[in-house]
């Protein structure tokens, strides 16, 4: 049955004669993680996950989203009247091929044009030219009431010995890369933030701010509410040549221009797009910005590796507790998730999480994207597996480790799935490949020992963490099905990109083993230049989950070398007791 806010959009769209309205799960900057003030699906649907699309028609309601929440949005989305449609699975259209079926030629189809993306407008006209679309609008307004506020939280500026690299340096590079290109456009928050050196605190885990920019060949426009700026920041961009205009001006400024403009389709919204005149040339790419933030610079990987130590040493304190006192005490996933977060503020440089962390016990480990609360909070005994995916915003970098924690009694199922995904994950760091490869060559690696066992994980093997950003940062990822929008990008060195395959039962377990792994530099002969991973994350796989005798030689190798560098790393900021206890749990096997 529909929810109250459900019955009214659909009585608007009988009273304007629409056929549908799409809600997207994004905000104005194609953001994968947004403000309460765009939750705009989860407020119609009740469903919660970060991806998701939602459809709203006079004839019924639909809800695509993909495999990391198919459990979720079956719970979430039960007795709504809401269809779930799996993405990629067989059988379910996208929505594009949905509406295809649905929709009769000149009916209306409405939507925010400021939140979705141009490339996705562009391919809806090009699918179905007869329909009509109604973007001018957002129906989810007339709804809404009470709508949340947009943020207005202040923006602070990073000094050189975190960044590495002045705005100046950045933007001479960006123009470079723009030629003879009259205008660059950046919508996406991390692009801009990345640029101008900037962080803030509009969007949860994400350092960010609402903001557009806009780069010439002689000035920079950043487009801003300027609440969010301090004096002494403002006057610091000023000095720089940057004119701060009002956040919403940015639609009036592209009006006006001429000439050529560079910008990346994916990344800007259609409203953007509609505002550039016909006799306007646009050149689409990807923002330069985004390649040159995922390569990380010397400063960046120094400041990275130090405050992975000491996300390290919190995780490893954790890990401690947990594993020792589990036998004859009782914690839960929300008391286990609040003790790991209290050893992370604990550390020097901590800040913030990165994202909100997975603590998820025996068959809630099988929810890709399980977030505990109240109701759902379950008790952990000294039985099973504790999957807990985690990570934190430091002053000076961005983590994200995954470990899953076995305890006494374990299933053999469990070890067996445990130590499967581990091979998987020792295949992907043991990786050794020639300069020019992409992640998407390299996936097979990390998968071939689930495939070999009829097993799958329904996400990516790995992704791009951003530095003091967004926890998930493109272009480098590890993926076999890149979509036709997504880029497989070339591994280049100073890229950081995680490695987590996983498997996952449901009703009954899940498994995951992430680290961070740096690009670096291998060897080069008479066939080329070879590259590498270095891992960076430092905390113990539980080896108590491990079947040993499932594991190679090489494997067995570079597992005990890692463990051999997680104690050598750790060691000296632990207690005695945390300092044994480790010793054992990195012990040769």
């Amino acid at each position: 049955m529909y929810n109250q806010q459900m019955k009214k959009l659909i009585n608007i769209l009988h009273e304007k004669k629409i056929y549908g309205v799409i809600v997207f799960s994004s905000d104005y900057h194609s953001s994968e993680y947004i403000v309460d003030h765009f939750k705009e699906r989860a407020f119609l649907s009740g469903f919660t996950g970060s991806a998701g699309t939602l459809l709203v028609t006079q004839r019924g309601s639909y809800l695509w989203t993909d495999g990391r929440y198919f459990i979720q949005a079956e719970e979430q989305l039960k007795d709504s009247s809401i269809q779930l449609m799996k993405m990629n699975e067989k059988g379910v259209p996208t929505i594009i091929e949905f509406l295809k079926k649905d929709m009769l030629n000149h009916e209306v189809l409405a939507f925010d044009g400021r939140i979705a993306t141009y490339e996705f407008v562009r391919i809806l006209r090009q699918e179905m030219p007869n329909i009509i679309l109604k973007t001018d609008e957002n129906l989810v307004d007339l709804v809404w009431h009470n709508r949340p506020e947009l943020p207005k939280n202040p923006v602070y500026e990073l000094p050189l010995e975190l960044t590495g690299m002045s705005f100046e340096e950045k933007l001479q590079q960006v123009r470079q890369n723009m030629g003879q290109i009259d205008y660059h456009l950046i919508a996406s928050l991390d692009d801009i933030a990345y640029l101008f050196n900037l962080r803030g605190n509009d969007i949860p885990c994400n350092p960010v701010f609402l903001s557009y920019a806009l780069i010439e060949k002689d000035s920079v426009l950043l487009f801003i509410d300027e609440q969010k700026l301090s004096i002494e920041t403002r006057k610091s961009l000023e000095d720089k040549g940057v004119t701060i205009l009002p956040y919403q001006k940015i639609y009036n400024i592209l009006k006006m221009i001429s000439g050529s403009i560079l910008l990346n389709p994916n990344k800007i919204n259609y409203a953007l797009y509609g505002c550039l005149g016909k006799k306007v040339i646009i050149y689409k790419d990807e923002n330069p910005t985004t390649l040159m933030k995922a390569i990380k610079n010397k400063v960046e990987i120094e400041n990275t590796k130090r405050i992975h130590i000491q996300d390290g040493v919190a995780f490893t304190k954790f890990m401690y507790q947990i594993k020792t006192r589990i036998a004859t005490e009782t914690f839960t996933e929300l008391s286990a998730s609040e003790m790991l977060l209290n050893y992370r503020k604990a550390q020097k440089d901590y800040l913030e999480p990165s994202f909100e962390t997975i603590c998820a016990y025996k068959e809630h480990g099988a929810i890709m994207h399980y977030s505990a609360n109240e109701q759902s909070n379950k008790k952990i005994t000294n039985e099973g597996l504790l999957l807990i995916d985690s990570g934190g915003q430091y002053t000076g970098g961005t983590t994200d480790i995954t470990r899953t924690l076995a305890f006494e009694k374990i299933t053999d199922e469990e070890k067996y799935h445990f130590t499967l995904a581990l091979k998987s994950h020792i295949a992907l760091a043991n990786a050794k490949f020639l300069r020019g490869c992409r992640g998407i060559s390299l996936d097979i690696l990390a998968r071939k020992p689930l495939w070999d066992a009829n097993l799958d994980y329904k996400c990516g093997t790995g992704h791009g963490v951003g530095y003091m950003l967004n926890v998930h940062e493109g272009p480098n990822s590890f993926r076999y099905n890149m979509s036709e929008l997504a880029i497989s990008a070339v591994l280049k060195e100073g890229m950081i990109t995680t490695n987590e395959p996983g498997v996952y039962i449901a009703q009954s377990h899940g498994i995951r083993h992430e680290n961070e792994m740096l690009t670096v530099f291998s060897h080069a002969n008479e066939n080329g230049e070879f590259l590498k991973f270095e891992p960076i994350t430092y905390a113990p796989f539980d080896l108590d989950g491990v079947d040993v005798n499932l594991l190679s030689v090489d494997e067995k190798k570079w597992l005990n070398d890692y463990h051999q560098m997680v104690y050598q790393t750790l060691k000296d900021d632990l207690t005695k007791e945390e300092q044994i206890w480790l010793a054992k749990a990195t012990r040769s096997i």
